[in-house]
């Protein structure tokens, strides 16, 4: 999976816009804007990943996890995360129960820790509303709450 990181700000700032106007995500903002203008310029319909949208947030998942450990170890100078790589492995077959483990609880200590670097972008939260299509309702109202929690939180801290 790539990541997208915007340098200009006057990009940013119109992604940013663009997301509030259609009250989503930047990362589903992106995803939207670009799909309608391969679709009215090229005439395509985007690539489908191989396995779908399972294989697709699964992938997120295990890739937002490895870039949190890597933000643990920068930060905190040890290693930490590795019971979220756990639950992908034991969950890869069933990513809708997989994604009402990882919220339903509460926030964690790991969002809070995103919360406090100012990186919620790498929250499975994030990644459960990215795919609000697929889950259930209850799941990505967990999910938002758990992130308006940290939002919160990262305000005061």
């Amino acid at each position: 999976m790539t990541a997208i990181h915007i340098a200009d700000t006057e990009t940013e700032a119109v992604t940013k816009r663009l997301a509030e106007v259609l009250n989503t995500t930047v990362t589903l903002a992106v995803r939207d804007a670009v799909t309608k203008m391969l679709k009215d310029v090229a005439g395509e319909e985007p690539p489908q990943p191989k396995g779908g949208w399972k294989a697709t947030f699964l992938a997120r998942l295990y890739k937002e996890a490895q870039d949190y450990v890597q933000l643990r170890r920068e930060k905190l100078g040890h290693r930490t995360g590795s019971a979220m790589f756990r639950m992908i492995a034991r969950w890869r077959d069933n990513p809708v129960e997989l994604a009402r483990r990882l919220v339903m609880h509460g926030p964690t200590e790991g969002l809070r820790f995103l919360a406090k670097q100012e990186r919620l972008e790498l929250a499975a939260e994030q990644a459960i509303i990215d795919f609000a299509e697929h889950m259930p309702k209850d799941v990505v109202a967990a999910a938002r709450a758990n992130l308006d929690w940290a939002a919160k939180f990262s305000e005061t801290d």
